[in-house]
């Protein structure tokens, strides 16, 4: 295993921070009970971006956001 402490400056940051399930229900303009009802039937189903769990908190990636959006466009 390498322990170099130089690898930890190629590590990939995000540009933009994730963001929680208010913010996401801001973003669409809908209520986050709205938004927990999608969450509780996945992703899968086609209501909502795909999420991360992090430490039993749930978050989203701006970037998956907008490409859920824009599949979503008619």
């Amino acid at each position: 295993m390498n322990t170099n402490p130089s690898n930890a400056a190629s590590i990939k940051v995000p540009d933009e921070p994730l963001i929680d399930v208010n913010e996401l229900s801001n973003w669409l303009a809908i209520s986050p009970n709205t938004l927990r009802k999608w969450i509780h039937k996945g992703p899968e189903a086609g209501l909502m971006p795909r999420m991360l769990r992090i430490n039993g908190q749930l978050r989203f990636r701006p970037a998956d956001v907008r490409a859920w959006l824009d599949k979503k466009a008619v």
